[in-house]
């Protein structure tokens, strides 16, 4: 008969099994945090050229290219260096390379439901034109938007609230935080009350 391991043993055990869990965890939240910041870069962009397609040949480029021995992939001339700049330490290249993809399915799938998203949002933003919103926060409500709505996994409205607004403090103006997080606020009503109102693209 197997001896019954005391106390003491399933504590080793237990919290043995803790740091790997928290580690794997830790490592998600890191590579959905840059993507997102990555998402939000790309949107920016798209604004200036004009969509989706004005940046796709410059991307493909920066993709195909070449890591260096035992070094790193140079991303859209230097993300990565800025990114690994930010965050300091725990961005390997592995965490880098799924952030990036990642990031280019949240701009893509924004930029395919511009339409629909654009419609809420000016429904939500009470006396602002869509195109007097300063291009960091409109991204920033369009990124949420499409997380609430249309992302594979739909994120949760209170987890794409926060990270919008935790981006708005970083990148945006002294107040775009409030505003970001009152339009998300109506937008997420109008989600969980008539989430067919605006189907469609």
């Amino acid at each position: 008969m197997s001896p019954v391991k005391n106390d003491a043993d399933a504590k080793e055990v237990g919290a043995g099994d803790r740091p790997r869990k928290s580690a794997a965890n830790v490592t998600f939240k890191l590579q959905r945090t840059i993507s997102r910041r990555m998402a939000l870069m790309l949107l920016y962009a798209m604004d200036i050229v004009g969509g989706w397609e004005g940046i796709c040949a410059e991307e493909s480029a920066a993709l195909s290219a070449s890591s260096e021995p035992g070094g790193d992939v140079e991303f859209l001339g230097g993300m990565n260096t800025l990114v690994r700049e930010e965050f300091k330490c725990g961005v390997t290249s592995e965490i880098f390379r799924k952030a990036w993809t990642r990031a280019r399915k949240l701009a893509r799938g924004v930029d395919s439901h511009r339409r629909e998203i654009d419609t809420m949002i000016s429904a939500a933003a009470t006396n602002w034109d869509l195109h007097r919103i300063n291009e960091v926060d409109r991204n920033l409500l369009r990124l949420a938007v499409y997380e609430m709505r249309h992302a594979d996994p739909v994120i949760s409205p209170g987890i794409a609230i926060n990270e919008a607004v935790e981006m708005a403090h970083d990148f945006g103006q002294k107040d775009s935080w409030r505003f970001v997080n009152g339009v998300l606020d109506r937008i997420r009503r109008i989600i969980e009350q008539e989430p067919l109102v605006l189907g469609g693209k």
